[in-house]
């Protein structure tokens, strides 16, 4: 039985489909992306320039 459930395992990682795996990847590496280039944004700006951006943002 055991045999049995890791060939079902073994065929599904075979069946997987790689360009989705591919597109999780692109999207978690965009996200990493967005946040390391918030947090640099945050921390080169001055604080009326945040100020100021924040006041935008919260009119758009």
């Amino acid at each position: 039985m055991k045999q049995r459930v890791e060939d079902m395992i073994d065929k599904i990682k075979d069946h997987e489909d790689t360009d989705d795996m591919r597109t999780a990847k692109q999207i978690e590496d965009a996200r990493r992306w967005t946040k390391q280039e918030k947090d640099r944004i945050v921390r080169d700006l001055t604080e009326k320039e945040l100020k100021d951006l924040l006041i935008i943002k919260k009119n758009t």
